[in-house]
């Protein structure tokens, strides 16, 4: 009986293993570096992810904000409803910064990524009926929506598309508050609807000067032919300085997407 378990046990020790194919390996091999990559790489944004909520939670938006951008980025396209969760809360990481009108347009991709959810809820809260950050007062929601359309013909109507020094930033401004308040004055907005407000703003032409550049050439803020190009003469203001030495010597440029335009 002994030698029969013996027996039976060595034919179990001789027996002989089996070899596994040089395609098997390399599939499995494959099947690896695929599962590796798609950790690596498709699932990082994820990584952002967390990351940026953990940043919210530490109250740290400005890196929250670093992480989330990266997790847009890399987010894939058919996760619709995970990249609306992103951008959900890249526009509350914006709105803490102070970049409120960006967190709007934000929240508005989240809302047309899915059309329920928190985004709609905040964007309800948050922004005005121009679609744009509401002000508190319906008045500054109207100004402020007819000043970003006068600000974007006047880009528009120069080649460089941007501001080009602090005294063209504040004559622009200027002009376009004379304009408001003539508009103001002449017709009451509380009235009518945003459709027929906005028909009314664009409906409102107003004639842009020259300007001076540092470089020394004159370009041309709108079509009017009102000429202000200061050149080398006095300036504006007073001070009896040569323009280029005064109010025309910063050269900082003031883009029209910049929050505190």
């Amino acid at each position: 009986m002994k030698n029969s378990c013996v027996f039976v046990f060595g034919q179990n020790i001789k027996r002989k293993k089996r070899r596994v194919k040089k395609n098997s390996l390399r599939i499995v091999r494959l099947a690896v570096a695929g599962f590796l990559y798609y950790i690596d790489v498709m699932e990082s944004w994820r990584l952002n992810y967390r990351r940026g909520l953990r940043k919210l939670r530490q109250h740290e938006p400005g890196a929250a904000l670093r992480f989330l951008r990266d997790a847009i980025a890399e987010c894939p396209v058919e996760r619709a409803a995970d990249l609306a969760d992103v951008l959900f809360h890249t526009g509350i990481a914006m709105k803490k910064i102070g970049l409120h009108d960006a967190a709007v347009q934000s929240w508005n991709a989240s809302r047309k990524l899915r059309r329920g959810g928190p985004a709609r809820r905040h964007l309800r809260r948050f922004s005005n009926e121009y679609g744009m950050a509401k002000q508190g007062l319906a008045e500054l929601d109207d100004w402020r929506a007819f000043y970003s359309l006068q600000v974007g013909r006047y880009l528009k109507s120069k080649r460089s598309r941007s501001i080009g020094t602090l005294a063209e930033r504040d004559m622009i401004r200027d002009l376009i508050f004379d304009a408001w308040r003539e508009l103001k004055s002449a017709t009451s907005l509380d009235d009518k609807t945003p459709e027929q407000k906005l028909a009314l703003f664009r409906g409102v032409s107003i004639v842009f000067p020259f300007f001076y550049l540092p470089g020394g050439t004159a370009e041309t803020g709108g079509t009017g032919g009102l000429s202000r190009g200061f050149g080398g003469g006095s300036c504006p203001c007073g001070s009896g300085l040569p323009y280029h030495r005064c109010c025309g010597r910063s050269e900082r440029p003031y883009g029209a997407g910049n929050e505190g335009f």
